[in-house]
């Protein structure tokens, strides 16, 4: 594991320093451990890296596809909390399964992934609801602090002030 990752998994508050001073506090494990999140990755080796560190990060409902179609059957079933999407899918990209997974629940919190992103590709995906986008190769504190973004939209901490 390298210093940045393991840095990342200390189990005290990690803090990003940016312009809303967003803290998130592994020490709420209620919150975390309900979460549901569907990742929808053919990559097999970043598709178990993700599931590693989310599981390290305290989430426990996690359910995995490798297709278009089938996470679209998955999430209606499942009922995710959290998708972690990526676009480049067989028989059903992830931006067309994004919108039917949007459609069926519109509070699911999509983070869309791609290796090739452009501007319209990633204005497509907010354009279909998704949360946000990050490009490949991912950085995972970065996907990691977007999943954390998602959970306080989905689930706020007990202290949060509006």
């Amino acid at each position: 594991m390298s210093s940045v990752t393991s840095q990342l998994f200390k189990t005290e508050e990690l803090v990003n320093e940016s312009k809303d001073q967003y803290t998130w506090k592994i020490s709420e494990p209620d919150r975390i451990k309900s979460i549901k999140i569907l990742i929808v990755e053919d990559y097999i080796p970043l598709r178990n890296m993700l599931i590693k560190a989310l599981e390290y990060d305290g989430f426990i409902k996690i359910v995995t596809t490798s297709d278009g179609e089938e996470a679209v059957a998955v999430a209606k079933e499942f009922k995710p909390d959290v998708v972690i999407m990526d676009h480049s899918l067989e028989k059903m990209n992830g931006l067309e399964a994004t919108k039917l997974i949007k459609a069926e629940n519109p509070d699911a919190v999509v983070i869309a992934l791609s290796g090739l992103p452009s501007p319209t590709l990633i204005l497509d995906y907010l354009r279909a609801g998704a949360f946000s986008f990050a490009s490949k190769p991912i950085r995972l504190e970065n996907l990691l602090y977007q999943v954390r973004r998602a959970v306080d939209k989905i689930k706020p901490p007990a202290n949060a002030t509006v």
